[in-house]
């Protein structure tokens, strides 16, 4: 068989086989991370500063997960809402826990934390009135001493809350029915800001 000039020949079978059998395990390795973001819509340059860490660093996560330290894993689980199994590639990415409000769920009342030298109090949604006291649940069968974890969940007045429990004092849910919930516009409203 004849080779065009300026053609390299074609690789032999064992070649071949041998850059599959490399993508294949390149493609095993690879990182949840970039998939998670993409679903959350979240930037790399939020999480580098979420975290602390340089924008390159996120971007060697989107590829291999490998190089992250434990509390980095865990603090990149948090930020994204998933266990520190799915963020290490260990178990698969279930759909996207999106708790955003969408404006047609029905208002709750308020979410009050207590944390030292702070009142916080948050217009919230049934839905993530549920998510709160699901997560306060779990809490319940943690032992003594063990980390509370954090909080994550979604407001009315366009607000994504992340709450180190280990710093609250106090968590209260307080339904419209017995007290005033916190001023707030329409999700509309918000969402016309961000364009």
């Amino acid at each position: 068989m004849a080779v065009a000039r300026g053609w390299p020949p074609l690789p032999g079978p064992g070649v071949l086989r041998r850059e599959l059998e490399s993508k294949m395990a390149a493609t095993a390795l690879a990182s949840p991370v970039k998939l998670l973001l993409e679903q959350r819509g979240v930037d790399r340059r939020l999480v580098a500063t979420a975290l602390q860490v340089p924008v390159a660093t996120v971007a060697d996560w989107e590829r291999n997960i490998e190089g992250a330290s434990a509390s980095q894993i865990h603090d990149l689980a948090v930020l994204l809402d998933v266990s520190t199994a799915v963020v290490s590639g260990g178990e698969p990415i279930e759909k996207s826990k999106d708790f955003r409000s969408d404006g047609d769920a029905p208002l709750y009342g308020s979410l009050k934390i207590s944390i030292p030298g702070h009142e916080l109090d948050y217009p919230i949604d049934l839905p993530n009135r549920e998510r709160v006291l699901v997560h306060l649940q779990d809490l319940s069968v943690y032992e003594a001493g063990k980390e509370a974890g954090w909080l994550a969940f979604s407001t009315l007045n366009n607000k994504i809350v992340y709450v180190n429990l280990s710093e609250a004092s106090q968590i209260e849910l307080a339904s419209d029915d017995t007290e005033a919930t916190v001023n707030y516009e329409h999700p509309e409203v918000y969402a016309a800001l961000e364009d």
